[in-house]
Order: C-alpha cells, then structure tokens, then sequence
C-alpha cells in the first residue's frame, strides 16, 4: 500500500503521476490518495481519467455486509 497526501495547491498534473510513478516500483501496489478537500479529491480523479485506465475493485467481503 502506498499512501499520497494531496494538498489543495499542488499542480495535479505533476504530482499525481509521480505518486504513481513511485508505487508501481511496488509489486502489486495500490496507491490511496488522502485529499485535502473533497475538490481537490474531484479534481484528482479527473486527472487520474484523463492520465489513466481507471478500474474500481469492489471486495467481496463487501457483499456480505450489504
């Protein structure tokens, strides 16, 4: 797990790729990205979409608390 803090100032287009540049030296890696603001979480995710192939996991552990 690699964790990335993303502050509401910092060009997005720079740091989100370095992040993800640094976890994929990681086997397996996942990257959790913690926002400052919920803009800065959409934001992130807009760039994440243009920059990336996105795919969301859902956990199967998460079908049986529903």
């Amino acid at each position: 797990m690699a964790f990335a803090n993303i502050y509401n100032i910092e060009p997005l287009d720079l740091v989100v790729p370095a992040h993800i540049d640094r976890a994929m030296k990681i086997l397996g890696a996942l990257v959790l990205f913690r926002c400052q603001s919920p803009e800065t979480a959409e934001n992130l995710m807009a760039v994440m979409n243009e920059a990336y192939t996105l795919t969301l996991v859902k956990d199967k552990q998460g079908d049986a608390d529903a």
